[in-house]
């Protein structure tokens, strides 16, 4: 475990921080889902979650099995103004109130997981009526050609 009161780390820490509007944001290296990573350890380095970080080093200790979560929803912002501890299944309670889950019960543009907008589904079903491959229709939008089978099957995408 680190020292959170390393000052080479907490040196380091500040200065990947963006201090100047309402959110801090985290300026260096991001995971996929945005969140803030710094390389901590002395011999092995690996990477913590910024945000964790920045809880420990306001707040102190995290406790074992806990999230550290964003009130504004920010997964880059280390603001500790922002940052609440939660157990998982009240992180992920919050993020389906939010509506941000993948199981949120939105549907088409307001869902979390979108990948294409309603427009787009229905120039996908146009181009299939037209007879083309489900194939060239999703190298077009970026995506596999099951989801395309699925959205011209009406198994996604039934609302439009």
């Amino acid at each position: 475990m680190t020292c959170i009161h390393n000052s080479k780390v907490l040196a380091r820490f500040w200065a990947k921080v963006d201090k100047s509007g309402d959110c801090w944001e985290w300026t260096a290296c991001k995971n996929s889902d945005g969140y803030g990573l710094l390389a901590v350890g002395l011999k092995a380095r690996r990477s913590k979650g910024a945000h964790r970080f920045s809880w420990e080093i306001h707040f102190g200790h995290i406790p074992d099995g806990m999230c550290v979560c964003h009130s504004c929803d920010n997964p880059s912002c280390v603001n500790p103004n922002h940052l609440f501890i939660a157990s998982h299944a009240d992180n992920m309670a919050d993020m389906a109130r939010k509506g941000r889950g993948v199981r949120s019960g939105l549907k088409g543009e307001l869902h979390g997981g979108v990948k294409l907008t309603e427009n787009q589904v229905v120039m996908i079903r146009a181009s299939r009526a037209e007879g083309r491959k489900l194939t060239d229709i999703a190298n077009e939008y970026g995506v596999t050609f099951q989801l395309i089978s699925r959205i011209c099957l009406r198994q996604l995408w039934g609302h439009i």
